[in-house]
């Protein structure tokens, strides 16, 4: 993402196993916008078009499916995405924060800084938060971001 872009929004949703709304999405597929949704774009919508969308099957482990994301040079490359099996959430990250963990389900993930961390010691990390499109115009409420330290 680089700054002044219009951001990265596209559509998505996971297909559950036996498609009768009580079967399990961690291990179905996740189906993903070919195009975004932008200011002046609403982007792909029609998924019954196989040109507007990327499939990416889902691998199960511990109640969540995961993927590897890459979509042809996108700026979805190197992402992962975490399915939960009750179909509730779908998760796309890229830094293992110890909650998302993938395990072997995405080897795209990577940990914000690898290596030893002294007491005093400090790296940079460049953040940009955007409010998606859809929202609606006002305020938007104050959030936090916790970063958390371990040994392993």
């Amino acid at each position: 993402q680089t700054s002044g872009s219009d951001g990265l929004e596209v559509f998505w949703f996971a297909n559950q196993t036996d498609g009768d709304g009580a079967g399990n999405c961690s291990n179905g597929t996740l189906f993903i916008s070919n195009h975004r949704h932008t200011k002046t774009e609403d982007g792909d919508i029609d998924f019954t078009n196989a040109g507007n969308y990327t499939s990416f099957a889902l691998t199960e482990e511990s109640n969540y499916g995961y993927a590897n994301i890459s979509m042809a040079g996108k700026a979805t490359d190197w992402y992962c995405v975490k399915v939960s099996a009750d179909c509730t959430t779908v998760d796309f990250f890229r830094w293992n924060d110890g909650n998302l963990d993938a395990g072997s389900g995405c080897d795209n993930e990577l940990s914000v800084y690898s290596g030893t961390l002294n007491p005093g010691n400090r790296f940079t990390i460049y953040l940009q938060p955007m409010i998606p499109f859809g929202v609606g115009s006002g305020t938007a409420a104050a959030g936090t971001l916790n970063v958390i330290a371990s040994p392993t």
